[in-house]
């Protein structure tokens, strides 16, 4: 969305405040030019909040996939820890018995 910017009036306030005319059509201009293209819009602002969201809803999901990856590690180390525990123990059982 472009920032509505009336130079010719600018012009016109200028040259009615007695700055000569060729000067006034530059400086409107060079306000239109450079001072009106750095102007940030709603829809500015709208984009690139959309793009934000987009990119945290990525990290999020990236996030879950690896919690859900360490939970599986986990469950299996714990298994096979329990396994190797009952095991040393019928190993001793066997043994003293």
């Amino acid at each position: 969305m472009a920032v509505a910017f009336d130079s010719l009036g600018y012009a016109q306030r200028l040259e009615a405040s007695g700055v000569p005319s060729q000067q006034a059509a530059g400086h409107a201009g060079a306000a239109r030019d450079f001072i009106m293209a750095e102007q940030v819009t709603k829809a500015d602002i709208a984009l690139a909040t959309k793009a934000d969201l987009v990119l945290i809803d990525l990290k999020i999901e990236a996030l879950k996939a690896t919690i859900d990856r360490q939970t599986l590690q986990m469950t299996v180390r714990l298994g096979g820890l329990m396994a190797l525990g009952i095991a040393a123990l019928a190993t001793i059982q066997k043994l003293s018995g």
